[in-house]
């Protein structure tokens, strides 16, 4: 069966709080997905920077949604046991990282906090028995809490005190055993006011290091351009990024644990976004972030496996089978009515034929002005003319349900099947998805020798390889911890950034991979009159998908079955009502049975999330003014909220909800305050067919550009990868263009 890509730009409520957030919705992807409206040319009159103005063709090329999309230690495993926490700040360091909003590098410690400073944690009442959403101090903040602030944060404090010292259950869990995290010893006496670091200069400025940011500021680099990515996060990769928490439930950033080396405590690396991935193993592939990898030179190993795991309505007992097209007919043969079987080979040999084109353009050599005649015209002649084909059939919605539709199904199940993977590749149901995309998804079904992906290293594999396309080149650099406060405008240009440190001036663009909002957002209202009315307009006229319920949990190798697949979905009970119903669609990853070293020796590491199903709405009673809530009401809400989750974890691998000795969830007030996602949002729901169209990269206001889950492509991996590619596309020449797009293997 085709690889459904199910991977939520998820985040776990681990302290993060970063500027730019990018989706997968359902960072979903394991299916190739093509986007919305990205076939056929539309004349813009908008020249691409750097180069003399001409007719701009705003060409959108379909995006596969293939990569990307969902998610032991010797002593005895502690069940039910894993504190929570209560501070005891010295007040001087309390008052110290309290004042402080930016800029959170172990380095500002010593401006904040009393040499002798010690937070001791004294264990509450658990919930449930674990750390679901344990009170932390703002000392330093684990995951999922929604108090506190994070010391690694650069949007909440800035440093740990010089030792963390805390109670936590024995090996036996009989009682409370003293532990100690010791950071490096400093000598300070209290914070002083932070200088304003010198200004400083590059080409391009790329606020937020998701896949897109990442992607566009990777491209840029390797063309030549001086490019600086801020992330305000203490770890690169926005949605994507992975996390590391001890067997304790403390969350311990990459950086520290570098520096300890050999002597760091074992920790469970946790994804916060996609957990599923295909197409990027192969050496030609038509995936986005593939192309990304062979043109900025860097590339993170593959794992490939090929079993996958699904509880449907008609098989509630679930089944486990390889994915491709004799296994999915053998799924039609068990589940589906008389029909099935003839509906999907009749629906197969009228989609595929329209796949080749839409197969053959890479989205990733797009641009938006008369040079696409060259990047596709010149280079892709062939797929390029079978799709202004055959547009009028593929950029239309994709039509199941009428009579005298050549994609007519008549089968339930083959219909609610084929609802359920539109839904994870773009968050909407196959009514809402262009023909386009369900011609790539059948086409992925026959691919010879499918297979699923997995980065070695879980995806802060994948997000170290394009950190690396970014560093790599003289005059680059990505800064973790560096919030961007507000974008600089000058002559009704943007011509840099500020943060608590000072500006840094772009000489070329500033790029926004923030969600919709927040880019319009750091822009102040009243500096341009044309970016005024877009923001006006977008933000009312664009809907937003839905949230997600997240759980990740650090469980004893035991308390999953050896022969449990690395991931299984879940549906149910029944197929009634939409697909996107609260708790109806859960996918859930177990990636360390595919790289151990995720996971302590001993232990495996669980993410399962709700996919794309968890409305705003319900929440927005507990939102405060600080974004913090540890009411027990809003615990119990959690918990209650999340309980579809834990039962799909519970489906293959029950023991593990007794087993842990971490556990942690997300909600969508999570999302908002910790992804800077505005009402927890993973990108916009823009159905096919509807009169709103998906954000440009460029915008109104000169010198600023966007790429990311909310311009373009669309949500998923593959999508913001496309994107970030577009964005850069639009500020090179064609020939630099050309010289980076002969790297791509299709």
């Amino acid at each position: 069966m085709a690889a459904v890509a199910l991977a939520p730009p998820t985040l776990a409520e681990e302290v993060s709080s970063f500027n730019a957030a990018e989706t997968s919705v359902n960072e979903a992807q394991t299916a190739p997905v093509a986007t919305p409206r990205q076939i056929l040319p539309k004349v813009q009159f908008s020249p691409a920077p750097a180069q003399p103005a001409a007719k701009s063709v705003s060409f959108v090329a379909p995006v596969p949604l293939v990569g990307g999309g969902a998610s032991a230690s010797k002593a005895a495993p502690v069940a039910k046991a894993v504190p929570a926490w209560s501070p005891a700040l010295p007040s001087e360091a309390a008052k110290a990282i309290e004042a402080s909003a930016t800029d959170a590098s172990p380095r500002a410690l010593k401006k904040l906090v009393e040499e002798e400073a010690v937070v001791k944690r004294k264990p509450l009442a658990a919930i449930n028995g674990t750390n679901r959403d344990a009170p932390r101090p703002s000392g330093d903040l684990p995951p999922f809490s929604d108090t506190g602030s994070d010391p690694y944060d650069s949007a909440s404090s800035a440093g740990t005190p010089r030792a963390l010292v805390w109670d936590s259950p024995t090996s036996s869990g009989a009682g409370p055993a003293r532990r100690a995290f010791t950071a490096p010893s400093r000598r300070v006496a209290r914070r002083q006011p932070l200088k304003a670091a010198a200004d400083e200069t590059y080409d391009v400025v790329v606020i937020g290091s998701g896949i897109g940011g990442l992607s566009c500021a990777g491209l840029l680099a390797a063309a030549g351009k001086r490019v600086c990515v801020l992330e305000s996060h203490y770890e690169f990769g926005g949605c994507a990024h992975e996390y590391a928490v001890g067997l304790d439930g403390t969350t311990i950033p990459s950086a520290r644990l570098e520096e300890l080396g050999a002597e760091a405590p074992p920790t469970f690396k946790f994804e916060a976004g996609p957990s599923l991935y295909s197409g990027l193993s192969p050496d030609a592939s038509p995936n986005p972030l593939k192309h990304i990898y062979q043109m900025v030179g860097e590339e993170p190993e593959w794992i490939t496996y090929d079993k996958w795991g699904a509880y449907l309505p008609e098989a509630p007992e679930g089944y486990e089978l390889s994915i491709g097209a004799e296994n999915f007919l053998e799924i039609l043969r068990r589940y589906g009515g008389p029909t099935a079987v003839a509906d999907w080979e009749r629906l197969a040999s009228t989609l595929r034929p329209l796949a080749k084109g839409v197969m053959g353009l890479p989205s990733t050599a797009v641009r938006g002005d008369l040079g696409l005649l060259a990047t596709l015209g010149l280079k892709y002649p062939g797929p390029l003319l079978a799709v202004l084909k055959d547009s009028s059939t593929i950029l239309a919605p994709f039509d199941m349900e009428s009579p005298d539709s050549p994609f007519r199904v008549d089968d339930p199940f083959l219909r609610n099947y084929l609802d359920l993977i539109a839904f994870l590749l773009q968050g909407l149901p196959a009514k809402g998805t262009l023909t386009a995309v369900m011609a790539y998804m059948v086409e992925d079904f026959y691919r010879e020798g499918a297979v699923m992906d997995f980065p070695v290293g879980g995806s802060k594999g994948l997000i170290d390889a394009l950190v690396r396309g970014v560093t790599k080149r003289e005059g680059c650099d990505a800064r973790r911890s560096t919030r961007v406060e507000k974008v600089v405008v000058e002559g009704g240009r943007a011509v840099g950034v500020e943060t608590r440190k000072g500006r840094i001036f772009a000489t070329e663009a500033v790029v926004s991979n923030a969600d919709l909002k927040n880019t319009f957002d750091l822009v102040d209202r009243g500096v341009s009159e044309a970016f005024d009315e877009e923001r006006d307009r977008l933000l009312k006229d664009v809907p937003l998908c839905k949230s997600f319920m997240h759980v990740h949990m650090g469980v004893p190798a035991h308390a999953i079955p050896d022969d449990a697949p690395p991931q299984w979905t879940v549906v149910g009970p029944t197929w009634d009502g939409p697909i996107d119903a609260p708790g109806k669609v859960v996918v859930v990853s177990v990636p360390s049975k595919l790289d151990p070293s995720l996971a302590p020796e001993g232990y495996h590491v669980i993410h399962a999330y709700g996919a794309g199903n968890e409305p705003y709405e319900p929440w927005a009673a507990f939102e405060t003014a600080s974004g913090r809530n540890d009411s027990p009401e809003y615990r119990a809400f959690k918990e209650q909220r999340a309980q579809p989750v834990f039962d799909a974890i519970a489906k293959r691998a029950p023991a593990a909800l007794e087993a842990a000795v971490v556990t942690q969830i997300a909600s969508p007030l999570t999302h908002a305050r910790y992804l800077n996602r505005h009402r927890g949002n993973y990108g916009p729901a823009i159905a096919a067919g509807g009169d709103v169209e998906f954000p440009k990269v460029t915008t109104p206001l000169e010198g600023y550009f966007r790429c990311g889950d909310s311009t373009t492509a669309g949500i998923g991996v593959p999508a913001v990868a496309s994107s970030g590619a577009q964005c850069a596309n639009a500020l090179l020449s064609v020939f630099a263009q050309l010289d980076l797009n002969a790297k791509i293997k299709m």
